[in-house]
């Protein structure tokens, strides 16, 4: 863990982690749930975890800022090498620092005016902000949020070792 800290934040200030490796038949309440059996409830107040609608699959990593860097820390001595997965995978995470954006205000405002956001997206799609352990209205736009192209009707659907339906999603300006 310390060479995890100090090989990228010596201001002991980074909160946002990326957590690489992840089965690309995941869903994010699957890693919502990985993170609470692993004592993480409460700890974290943004999770995104990125689908590739062309291709119907989460890309295999998930954006997550914790409350504290302390927090931040414990995840990578706590996941660092996860493998039992819900689903069967080899995957082993890989825990780094999230990079560039950091903190979950620049997360939000990462994505708050991102096509992901718009209406028509099935919620499991969209990043989701916490506070204190519940699910809590993602902040609203500043701006008009473009539609997502979709190229088949259906929306996509991830989950437990299902893939997803709906492929070829394409969402503009990705």
């Amino acid at each position: 863990a310390g060479s995890f800290q100090s090989a990228f934040d010596e201001t002991g200030t980074r909160t946002t982690v990326m957590i690489r490796n992840v089965p690309n038949d995941y869903s994010r309440d699957m890693l919502l749930r990985l993170l609470d059996e692993n004592s993480f409830a409460c700890c974290y107040d943004f999770v995104y975890y990125p689908i590739d609608f062309k291709r119907g699959a989460a890309f295999g990593y998930v954006f997550v800022n914790m409350i504290s860097h302390e927090e931040a820390l414990r995840v990578h001595w706590v996941l660092q090498g996860f493998g039992d997965w819900e689903v069967p995978s080899r995957k082993v995470v890989d825990v780094c620092w999230g990079y560039p954006i950091q903190g979950w205000g620049a997360m939000v405002e990462r994505y708050r005016n991102s096509p992901v956001m718009h209406e028509g997206m099935p919620d499991e799609c969209k990043p989701a902000v916490f506070c204190n352990g519940a699910r809590v209205p993602f902040p609203p736009p500043t701006k008009r949020i473009r539609n997502a192209r979709r190229k088949t009707t259906g929306p996509p659907t991830i989950g437990a070792g299902g893939g997803a339906s709906g492929r070829n999603w394409a969402i503009g300006g990705w």
